[in-house]
């Protein structure tokens, strides 16, 4: 799905800038589900961050785009829904 919005705002900084807000908000909201799943279902969260993990890390290896930035604003949306959770 990225790939295809990124061929679809291709042309223009501010396009190339909303692309890359739109895909750190749905990192960031991965990292929500897979905290929010934790809670009821302990296996499929460790699930659902494993396959994140091997995903951005065979995109960074096909594609060399720094994934380590998608999986910090993954860390960074699953830590913060657990801080409300926890509280």
């Amino acid at each position: 799905m990225g790939h295809y919005l990124l061929r679809r705002f291709r042309k223009g900084r501010c396009r190339r800038l909303i692309y890359a807000i739109i895909c750190q908000l749905f990192h960031f909201a991965a990292g929500c589900v897979t905290a929010v799943t934790a809670v009821k279902h302990p296996s499929l969260a460790a699930l659902l961050f494993g396959a994140f993990i091997i995903y951005e890390v065979n995109e960074d290896w096909h594609l060399s785009n720094s994934a380590y930035k998608d999986i910090f604003v993954y860390a960074l949306g699953l830590y913060v829904t657990a801080i409300f959770l926890l509280n």
